[in-house]
Parts: C-alpha cells; structure tokens; sequence
C-alpha cells in the first residue's frame, strides 16, 4: 500500500512538471503569457507579501521579474486557477543573513494567492517556479518586466 501511494505521488510530481504545450512550475502550471505587461502594483504588493512571509520590515532585493498569466495551478492535483494572474520573482536577503534566497509570488486582482520562499513552501520550490515560469537568469525569458531592485 506504502509503495502504491509513493508510485501516485511521484507520477504526480512529474505529471506536473511534464504538462504538455505549457510552461510548469514546480508549485503550479502556467498556461500562457497574456500581455507583455504586469499591473504597477504587482511587484510592490509581492515585496510587501514577501517582507510579511520572511518576518523582514527592511529585506534587500535583487533580480525581480515579474510576468502576467492566463491561469496557474498550485500544485499537481488542483484545480487551475484563471487570470489574468501576476507571476512575481526574484530574490531577498534578511537583516544579517549574508546570501540570497529565491521567492515566488502569484497575485490576483490585488489578492496574493501563495508565496513560496525560504520559509514558506518546500526547499528549492520558490527557485524552480521561477525557473520554469521563464523569470530566473538562467531562463529563457518571457513576457514580463524587470521590477526595480532595492
């Protein structure tokens, strides 16, 4: 039973992360670029979540993008959630922490629907959902706008 349950669960995860004709992201599935640009709020509203999640009034951030989506699904087995919806990463480092962590931020008509970072979520799933939402460095990019660092 153990094993079965296992089996279902990983065939899950890469389910979710082989979605055919899409880009995937480890905490949900993006189906498409809609606009090349993102609501003036979205980058600033994620900031503020960010600051909220990580328990920082004063964070540093670098290397923030932020891109608009037609619908995102948090997680393999949920439902899609449609957009348009704001896609916010980037990085952040605390008061007296001396390297970067990733986060990931999905906004809706001005309502933060999940954040992933160093503290909230799994490790390494804030990095990869950017990632594959086409906003790290290391992407291809997408349709977006870079948000000013601090």
């Amino acid at each position: 039973m153990r094993a079965w349950v296992v089996a279902l669960a990983l065939a899950g995860l890469a389910g979710s992360a082989s979605a055919q004709g899409s880009t995937t992201t480890w905490g949900g599935q993006v189906r498409e670029s809609i606009t090349p640009t993102v609501p003036a709020n979205a980058i600033p509203e994620a900031k503020t979540a960010v600051k909220h999640d990580i328990g920082d009034a004063n964070p540093k951030f670098r290397a923030v993008q932020a891109s608009e989506v037609a619908s995102v699904r948090h997680g393999a087995f949920t439902e899609p959630i449609a957009g348009p919806i704001s896609i916010v990463c980037g990085q952040y480092e605390k008061a007296g922490d001396s390297d970067y962590s990733w986060f990931f931020v999905t906004i809706k008509h001005s309502q933060v629907l999940w954040i992933a970072s160093a503290t909230t979520g799994q490790p390494g799933e804030a990095y990869q959902s950017c990632k594959n939402a086409g906003l790290t460095p290391d992407s291809p990019p997408r349709t977006g706008a870079n948000g000013p660092d601090d």
